[in-house]
């Protein structure tokens, strides 16, 4: 039978559901009950999909997911950078947590995180746009403006020559990159550089950001259905531990500057990145 309120897979005959406590019609008793006709049915009910993850959700790991992103998240705002997706992912995965602890795998909050996944693919769509945008754009301009700018480096190399302290072939260095044709080469190298760093960006959001997006989505709506249709677990686990790789390079560029603080943040998110990868493999191993 199904309990009246929370909707869950009870014990024929019970008087009181040992879930949610709430008192069941004696006169139903002695005869099964069919399952709720409401969201309850939809949003709880528990199914094949919902019984292989709760283990997970359930688990110490799965707790220290939750205490890593809180953790990466709380520096982050108490430095005054408010990272809006990790905060949302970080409250979804708490309650994710707690409502895993009751017993139960809730498929909202899994629609929730895929939600939240999705806004970062997007986010990141805008943010790499904008780099390779604003590369080419301020490319054109200097170019544009070259002989204008010409005289202030002449005016700057000028002025160099009347201070004492400078040695002369600093001066004739500075001369040279302050030249038009020295300034044009390293205004193409910048540009360069940024475009291709935004193009990289561009396609670790398209194969990896996107295909763990489409594997949270296949998630959230196999645990509705009850049936399984994975799309991807084996990549999507890759792409995150990627994501924790770079998460790692850039704790340890913050170890080099003595930056304990960013060190921290990006060491803590970087180990639950990790994690969540090693649990989707072990979970969905047998799902290709």
């Amino acid at each position: 039978m199904y309990c009246k309120s929370c909707g869950k897979s009870i014990p024929d005959n019970s008087a009181f559901c040992p879930f949610c406590q709430s008192a069941q019609d004696a006169g139903a008793q002695g005869a099964p009950q069919t399952a709720p006709q409401s969201a309850f049915q939809t949003s709880y009910a528990p199914n094949p999909v919902t019984a292989r993850i709760l283990p997970a959700i359930k688990s110490d790991l799965f707790l220290a997911v939750c205490i890593l992103y809180t953790v990466s998240a709380g520096i982050r705002v108490l430095l005054f950078n408010f990272p809006v997706i990790d905060i949302l992912l970080t409250v979804f995965l708490w309650i994710l947590y707690s409502k895993g602890r009751k017993n139960f795998a809730d498929p909202m909050q899994l629609r929730n995180i895929s939600g939240t996944v999705f806004a970062a693919y997007v986010l990141k769509w805008v943010v790499w746009v904008s780099v390779i945008v604003s590369a080419v754009g301020v490319a054109v301009v200097i170019v544009a403006l070259r002989y204008s700018l010409n005289d202030v480096f002449n005016m700057i190399s000028d002025n160099l020559t009347k201070i004492p302290e400078i040695p002369a072939f600093a001066v004739q260095i500075v001369k040279y990159f302050l030249s038009s044709s020295a300034a044009s080469i390293m205004i193409a190298v910048f540009s360069v550089v940024f475009i291709l760093i935004g193009v990289c960006g561009i396609l670790l959001n398209i194969f990896g950001t996107r295909t763990i997006h489409r594997f949270c989505k296949s998630l959230y709506e196999s645990a509705f259905s009850g049936s399984f249709a994975l799309r991807s677990p084996e990549k999507a686990s890759v792409w995150i531990m990627v994501f924790g790789i770079l998460q790692g390079v850039s704790a340890l560029g913050a170890l080099g500057s003595f930056n304990m603080i960013t060190l921290i943040s990006s060491g803590s998110k970087c180990a639950a990145l990790i994690i969540i990868s090693m649990m989707i493999k072990k979970v969905f191993a047998d799902i290709k």
